[in-house]
C-alpha cells in the first residue's frame, strides 16, 4: 500500500511538469502564462497558469505546509504534526469570460497527520473497550499515523479572479472541496502497559509476544483504529479555501 502511494505521488507531478513545461515554452511569445502564490487550507502554494482561451485556462499547482498541534481523539491526548502536501492539475471554465470561474481537477494527495501520547508514567488510556495504565519506569506510548485520504483525489470548486485576458497583476479567491476519500489510521505502541483483570493488576511489555495480554491489547488497539476512523470519516471531503496573488506575463 505504501509503495503504491509513493509511486503515484512521484509520477503525477513529473507528468504534469512535462506537460506544463511544454505549454510554457509555447506560450512565451503569446504572453499567456501567469504565476501565482497562494495561501489556504491546503497550505502555502505556488501555481502556474496557462491561458487556453478567454473561457478556459489550466493551472498546475503545488501546496505544502507543516505545523505542530495538540489534539484529542477518542479520549486520548496526542502531541502531533500535520503535514500538508498536494500537487494538482486544474482546469478553469469562465462561463461569462469574466472573473467568475468553475474549476475541476485532480490532485496527488500526501496529506497526513502524526501524533504521539505524552506519557510520563501513571497515565491511563481508554483503548478500545479496556483501560490501560502506563508504567512509571517504562511509559506506555501510543503513536498515531493518519493518512488523510487516497493518494489521488478529485477536486471541484469555484472562484473569482482577474480575467485571463488581462496581463499584469492577478488576485483570486477560491472555494472548493477536495474529494480525498476515507482517512486511514495506524496505531502502534511501545513501553509497558498495566491492566486490571479479575481484580488483579498485571503488567506486560509491548514487545512480549508470548504474553496473552499483549494479544488482547493488540485487538483493542485495532478496535481503537476503527473508532478513530469513524470519528474522522467526514474528512473524506476536505474543504478548500484559498486566496492568491500573481502576475500574468
Amino acid at each position: 500500500m505504501t509503495t503504491s502511494r509513493l509511486s503515484t505521488s512521484k509520477k503525477i507531478p513529473a507528468i504534469l511538469g512535462l506537460l506544463f513545461s511544454g505549454m510554457f515554452c509555447t506560450s512565451a511569445v503569446a504572453g499567456d502564462v501567469g504565476v501565482n502564490v497562494k495561501a489556504g487550507t491546503l497550505g502555502l502554494g505556488l501555481e502556474l497558469d496557462y491561458k487556453i482561451s478567454d473561457a478556459f485556462n489550466v493551472r498546475l499547482q503545488s501546496n505544502s505546509y507543516t505545523y505542530d498541534d495538540e489534539f484529542e481523539e477518542d479520549g486520548i491526548d496526542y502531541e502531533g504534526e500535520v503535514k500538508l502536501s498536494t500537487t494538482g492539475l486544474l482546469i478553469d471554465w469562465r462561463p461569462f469570460e469574466g472573473t467568475f470561474r468553475l474549476t475541476g481537477g485532480v490532485y496527488a494527495n500526501n496529506n497526513e497527520l502524526t501524533g504521539r501520547t505524552n506519557s510520563v508514567g501513571n497515565e491511563t488510556y481508554d483503548i478500545g473497550d479496556s483501560l490501560y495504565s502506563s508504567s512509571s519506569t517504562d511509559p506506555l506510548q501510543v503513536d498515531m499515523d493518519v493518512t488523510l485520504g487516497d493518494s489521488t483525489a478529485g477536486y471541484l470548486g469555484m472562484g473569482w479572479g482577474s480575467s485571463p485576458s488581462n496581463n499584469g497583476w492577478m488576485f483570486s479567491v477560491e472555494l472548493g472541496v477536495l474529494l480525498s476519500g476515507e482517512p486511514t489510521v495506524d496505531l502502534t505502541a511501545s513501553g509497558t502497559a498495566i491492566v486490571n483483570q479479575n481484580g488483579s493488576t498485571q503488567s506486560f511489555k509491548i514487545t512480549d509476544s508470548n504474553n496473552p495480554l499483549l494479544q488482547e491489547f493488540q485487538n483493542e488497539l485495532a478496535n481503537e483504529e476503527l473508532s478513530i476512523e469513524d470519528e474522522i470519516s467526514e474528512y473524506k471531503l476536505y474543504p478548500v479555501i484559498a486566496i492568491g496573488v500573481g502576475y500574468r506575463f
